[in-house]
């Protein structure tokens, strides 16, 4: 088995400073409760139902099942009565026609804003001078003879 060279390592001796404390915090006495007359069952229970730990009520099942036998009563009287059924099929018809037309009233909306984009309709643009720079030949030049014009959004360019 291979050996490897270790030297000793001595550590630093840690030196922690003295705490003194007052002679109030260094003689506290916690108080003494007298829990003779606490029922302690009593007051797990209390606390463990307080926190919504262990069994639950449970809740009567025959409402759920009355609901349930409502619904498929109705369900099959509906099916079996052709005039609600012409009266709902007009009612789903009428709910999808209107809902297309707001499809397509939105989608016309969508239209104008992208062909007449504005920000603020009511600010006014204000008048800019043309700013001539001079800059070197190539460099930002945009008339070939190395100076450059900007010019606001409202004076001619």
């Amino acid at each position: 088995m291979l050996e490897l060279p270790v030297q000793d390592v001595h550590l630093p001796e840690l030196h922690l400073p003295e705490l003194h404390l007052p002679e109030s915090v260094s003689n506290f006495e916690w108080p003494t409760v007298d829990l003779s007359s606490v029922d302690v069952g009593k007051a797990v229970a209390s606390a463990a139902a307080a926190m919504h730990i262990g069994p639950r009520r449970s809740r009567p099942r025959w409402p759920l099942a009355l609901g349930g036998l409502l619904a498929a009563g109705m369900a099959g009287w509906l099916v079996g009565n052709d005039p609600a059924r012409a009266r709902i099929a007009r009612a789903v018809r009428a709910t999808r026609e209107r809902i297309a037309t707001a499809r397509s009233n939105r989608q016309v909306g969508r239209e104008t804003d992208t062909q007449d984009p504005i920000a603020f309709p009511s600010a006014e643009t204000a008048l800019t001078e043309p700013i001539e720079f001079d800059y070197p030949a190539g460099l930002g030049s945009n008339n070939g003879d190395g100076t450059a014009v900007l010019v606001g959004a409202d004076s001619p360019a």
